[in-house]
């Protein structure tokens, strides 16, 4: 049987008490039904807050808001406000933001007034940046778009990174609005199979040093994307030091809202630089004229992993993350940038550990690592078919560690000793597997004199430990193991004179035993006697 481990990363259980005795359950009840009783007297004290229920309706999927309230007042019929008071609202800095007002009155009347005037859209930017970097200032809750959530009364500001903010009055009354200015996204997955775009994707994959990984990039238009004569859009992917983009490789498509797709061949530039891959259309109007809301781009591209900088584990993993830069307003010709989004690629080690009889570390030997196909592990974390090119050596505590592998099976094999031990006879297998949505991490092991030690999911490590005995000391071979320069015809020489000499002692013994019964002792002992000499020279 062979070693079987498993080490994960997943959340601690639960405990659970056992034994209270019964009088502290019976002053626990007592306890809590006062404070019941008290915390039902203060609610009746105070009034609930007025206010309603906001519901967003999502232009395409829906989004999350973030709610800050700006002014608390008093909202009639129409919309009217009236006694506004920033008292328990934002932080001090956002108000500074604004400008100088005597009071909250004046300054909710300057927010309406910009939030109606020609750039409405860039004021209520201004407005959102307010509330996300004053440093203060806290959203009171969120609001998932096609769910009323409700509010108290007053003025509020919706914040979401995906679409243009919205400022709204809040009364008595529920309120319904439409979401404005719906925002490029993008989304970075792994294609894991198919080479056309079109395959299984996956927010996560795991790969070895060498291994081509496809990503794939999906940008989306804006809502207002029809107001625009002329659009910049450019994929910019972030790429960890891990992972090394092949601008050759990259391929873009336009896939239309009913899920038709067709390959765009120009009209775009491609270039890296310093790890950051760039796709870029200077016009997308005019590169893809008949793009409308609802459709998508999508970018694809091949990047290896590289052994020296890959991240080992679960906890550091390869993670890459990509946004899309984009025209912000059709009136002014700013450029947003869409909230990023990333894709990780996993990968794991296994380190052998030599030592003697006595558990101690032994420097000197030197291993090969072999995976499926055949090919080893280079020094240089590479994937090569020379086994001889391939040998890692163990450093001065007896270890040597092989990184950037993906999981599958791979065969360890000792291809140096340490001097005065004795080698591996057989090669040992060791398959490593990986769960990577629970962040699981098992392994198994098989060969004599390799033991699994430890599974570690957060670091990625299968540790294996290479136990040797040592060489035979003064001349005399281990048992079964013939030592160097013996002759096997002069071995099996002595072997066949030592059964002969036990023949004719026993020989001689079985005389000896005759002639006393038969009476014939010293003619017998002389015969044995000669055929013992005979036998032994």
């Amino acid at each position: 049987m062979g070693d079987v481990l498993e080490a994960g990363m997943g959340p601690m259980g639960k405990r659970q008490a056992r034994g209270v005795p019964a009088r502290i359950c019976v002053a626990l009840v007592a306890a809590m039904a006062a404070l019941a009783l008290l915390v039902g007297h203060a609610l009746a004290a105070e009034p609930a807050e007025q206010g309603g229920a906001v519901t967003v309706v999502a232009a395409g999927k829906a989004r999350t808001y973030e709610a800050y309230r700006l002014f608390s007042a008093r909202v009639g019929k129409g919309g009217k406000v009236s006694g506004a008071s920033w008292d328990g609202c934002m932080g001090a800095a956002f108000y500074r933001g604004l400008g100088t007002f005597a009071n909250a009155q004046d300054a909710l009347v300057a927010v309406v007034r910009g939030a109606r005037g020609d750039d409405a859209a860039s004021y209520l930017e201004r407005l959102a940046a307010l509330a996300v970097d004053d440093g203060e200032s806290r959203p009171v809750k969120s609001v998932r778009s096609g769910r009323a959530t409700r509010l108290g009364e007053g003025v509020w500001l919706l914040v979401c990174k995906d679409s243009q903010p919205i400022l709204l009055t809040l009364g008595g009354d529920d309120v319904v609005v439409n979401e404005k200015g719906v925002r490029p996204g993008v989304q970075k997955e792994i294609l894991v199979r198919g080479a056309d775009g079109t395959g299984l994707r996956a927010k996560e994959a795991s790969a070895s040093a060498g291994d081509a990984v496809r990503f794939v990039l999906t940008g989306t238009l804006p809502s207002d994307y029809g107001a625009y004569r002329a659009y910049r859009y450019a994929f910019e992917d972030r790429a960890s030091a891990a992972i090394r983009p092949d601008a050759d490789s990259v391929r873009v498509a336009v896939v239309r809202a009913d899920g038709s797709r067709k390959a765009v061949d120009d009209g775009f530039e491609v270039h890296v630089t310093g790890g950051v891959l760039t796709v870029e259309f200077a016009d997308l109007k005019k590169s893809c004229p008949k793009l409308a809301f609802g459709d998508r781009l999508e970018v694809s591209y091949e990047a290896r992993l590289r052994a020296a900088e890959a991240g080992i584990g679960f906890d550091v993993g390869n993670e890459n993350e990509a946004v899309v830069k984009f025209s912000d307003s059709a009136a002014t010709g700013g450029v947003g940038e869409s909230a990023p989004d990333s894709a990780a690629v996993y990968s794991f080690a296994v380190r052998a550990v030599k030592v003697d009889e006595d558990g101690k570390r032994v420097p000197g030997a030197a291993f090969t690592l072999q995976r499926e196909d055949g090919r080893y592990l280079s020094p240089e974390g590479e994937w090569v078919d020379d086994a001889a090119s391939a040998a890692l050596d163990c450093d001065e505590d007896g270890t040597v560690v092989f990184r950037a592998l993906d999981a599958g099976s791979y065969r360890l094999r000792e291809v140096r000793a340490p001097r005065g031990f004795l080698g591996l006879a057989k090669d040992a297998t060791i398959d490593v597997r990986a769960d990577l949505g629970q962040k699981r991490l098992g392994a198994t092991c098989e060969g004599d004199g390799v033991r699994l030690s430890t599974v570690n999911a957060g670091s990625g490590t299968v540790d294996v430990t290479v136990r040797n005995a040592r060489e035979a000391k003064a001349g005399v071979a281990s048992p079964g193991v013939p030592k160097t320069g013996d002759d096997g015809q002069g071995r099996l020489a002595a072997a066949s004179a030592l059964a002969a000499a036990m023949m004719a002692l026993g020989l001689a013994r079985k005389l000896a035993s005759d002639d006393r019964i038969l009476g014939t002792g010293e003619v017998r002992g002389r015969e044995a006697t000669r055929v013992a000499d005979h036998a032994s020279s």
